[in-house]
């Protein structure tokens, strides 16, 4: 009751307030400021979901399960690339990859890709830049849920032949698919509320958000229109809120039993995962901060 009453006086009332005080409703709704900005936010928010997954998803399995001996490594890299604001984030990658970047003159400095120019203004751009920042919360849930699974499930799959790929795919993902989608709505929300990335990376382009759309509505006095937007991350953000709920009272993985040895799988394939952990690593974190 209490926290109904907060969230209606703080969070439902001020935007509802002024969508009505601002001018007339219906021409809002009807004026299509909208439809695109919220269509262009979702796709942001479950592209960055789908990146965060499999990023997160794939640094969990080497650590816990192909090679732990990285995971020293992996922590590290993981605390760094959540560390750096994706702010920050984004005006580095566009020094690297924007018009007349490093890479964009190193390869015309080698004579390859003349009158080339890369375009780092997009939806991808964004929704790169924001997964290398938000894969971080993905991956910890997952390694941690990935840990009280019990290992003899896998081992016995690959004892009874099934390859590796099918043993994760049909034993390891749906065990923890209730983590990955728990924590992927914490990140499509914060996905949806965030200004800095896509008003760098979008609005030049002339890609609107709801973030931006909100920008630009008060930038020209529309509050009608500003009011609408929040009123969208408000309904956006109390469904997800319901839906994480539901999912809480979901078992999330089988918890291993006390005292179960969790062995490396895989360990031929140790110098791969080592090689392609670093390269990621490298270009997530080292090369940004260069």
């Amino acid at each position: 009751m209490l926290l109904g009453l907060f969230l209606l006086i703080f969070h439902i009332y001020p935007p509802v307030s002024l969508f009505f005080r601002g001018g007339n409703p219906s021409s809002v709704l009807s004026a299509g400021s909208l439809g695109l900005p919220l269509l262009n936010s979702l796709k942001l928010s479950v592209s960055v979901f789908v990146f965060t997954a499999s990023i997160g998803g794939i640094l969990a399995v080497i650590s816990v399960r192909l090679n732990p001996g990285l995971r020293r490594i992996i922590d590290g890299g993981v605390i760094i690339s959540f560390a750096l604001p994706p702010y920050v984030l984004a005006l580095a990658w566009m020094q690297i990859a924007g018009r007349n970047g490093y890479f964009e003159r190193i390869m015309h400095h080698l004579g390859i890709g003349e009158g080339w120019h890369s375009n780092p203004y997009s939806l991808g751009a964004a929704a790169l830049i924001m997964s290398l920042h938000l894969y971080p919360l993905m991956y910890m849930a997952l390694r941690n849920a990935l840990e009280k699974l019990p290992p003899q499930l896998e081992q016995a799959a690959l004892l009874a032949g099934a390859s590796l790929g099918r043993t994760i795919v049909e034993i390891s993902i749906p065990a923890l698919l209730p983590a990955a989608l728990s924590t992927g709505l914490l990140i499509f929300s914060r996905t949806m509320a965030n200004f800095s990335v896509p008003a760098l990376l979008c609005l030049p382009a002339g890609i609107d958000l709801v973030p931006t759309g909100i920008y630009s509505a008060l930038s020209g006095l529309k509050t009608s229109e500003a009011a609408l937007l929040s009123l969208v991350l408000v309904g956006v953000s109390t469904a997800l809120h319901i839906a994480h709920g539901l999912l809480l009272n979901k078992k999330a993985v089988v918890s291993a039993e006390k005292g179960a040895s969790v062995r490396s799988i895989g360990s031929g394939r140790k110098m791969f995962s080592t090689s392609a952990v670093l390269l990621f690593f490298t270009l997530a974190c080292a090369v940004p901060l260069a």
